[in-house]
């Protein structure tokens, strides 16, 4: 086998190496002692190359990276706690975004509920309990899509007056009672209770001007007849009744009148529907048949979702 080596004995380098046509490394050639040539092509036996000297420069950029880190997470060490608290802030807006979605029967965008919310945790600091009850009855009132509506607020200071123990109210077609006797985030479930029963008497009118004061009569006839212990009114107390129905079904015309009314097959026709034959029934006050008629049991599923509202509102 030939070489072809070319040898500059004034520059000689230990470290020098080339390959021979057989890939092998071979150190460069000179004029020194061969032992020199071995040792400048290996190193002597026993010999290691150590971590340090071999990782050095990895070791060098970790930790020059680990240093960044720690000077970025100083400058900005709120960073984390901020993602936190905005973790948190949006599964509280998407807790009251489902509450309001339940109450109110409509879609709130999250900017929506946040603004919604910042509306009843001002309105639950007021002190005064007419003023919150005031308050609070307008915000639902506009919040349930009724803002327009003519209808008047009624206060009193018994808690058993009328309904539940808990916060006491009715609701009639010119007016709201509500009882003032009471913790604020059951006056809020009373409120949201009363104005579901707003909505499901707009549902019914709006199957028929005439299929709601029918219902609303034969209603009346029922309950009237239990009260008076008699199975039959006379012709004068009949008339009464319709006087009264009348003058009610004029506040529903001027409320829901210019409304479309439910084409039939829809959703919002067939719930009117429902509510509708639960309107015909015999189901005085503080009974169990009341309290299992669908339109009270409706509407008191939904007062309990506004007082969890108003609960979690007040541990805020």
């Amino acid at each position: 086998m030939t070489f072809n080596i070319s040898i500059d004995s004034n520059n000689y380098s230990r470290n020098h190496r080339f390959k021979n046509s057989f890939g092998n490394s071979v150190g460069a050639m000179s004029s020194q002692p061969a032992n020199d040539i071995v040792e400048a092509v290996s190193y002597p036996k026993g010999k290691k190359e150590s971590f340090l000297s071999k990782h050095w420069g990895k070791m060098l950029i970790g930790a020059g990276g680990l240093a960044a880190v720690i000077l970025l997470f100083g400058k900005n060490r709120n960073i984390w706690s901020r993602g936190v608290k905005n973790h948190i802030k949006d599964n509280n807006i998407g807790f009251f975004q489902e509450k309001f979605k339940q109450i109110f029967r409509r879609n709130f965008s999250k900017e929506n509920s946040e603004q919604m919310l910042q509306k009843y945790k001002e309105i639950y600091q007021i002190e005064d309990k007419n003023e919150f009850i005031v308050k609070a009855f307008k915000q639902v009132k506009k919040d349930y899509g009724y803002e327009t509506l003519d209808l008047e607020l009624k206060t009193h200071d018994s808690p058993a007056q009328v309904g539940t123990t808990k916060a006491s109210g009715a609701y009639y077609p010119d007016f709201i009672f509500i009882s003032s006797n009471s913790e604020k985030e059951n006056i809020l479930g009373r409120l949201a209770h009363e104005f579901n029963h707003i909505r499901q008497d707009e549902y019914v009118y709006r199957l028929g001007h005439d299929i709601w004061v029918d219902a609303t009569m034969q209603k009346s006839i029922l309950r009237t007849s239990e009260l008076e212990g008699t199975s039959s009114l006379s012709t004068r107390r009949l008339n009464d009744l319709k006087i009264e129905v009348n003058r009610l079904a004029g506040y529903m015309k001027n409320r829901f009148g210019y409304w479309p009314q439910f084409k039939e097959g829809t959703p919002e026709y067939i719930q009117a529907e429902k509510y509708l034959e639960e309107k015909k029934l015999n189901s005085p006050y503080v009974t169990d048949s009341y309290k299992n008629n669908l339109l009270e049991q409706e509407s008191v599923s939904v007062g309990n979702l506004m007082r969890e509202v108003a609960e979690n509102i007040k541990k805020m």
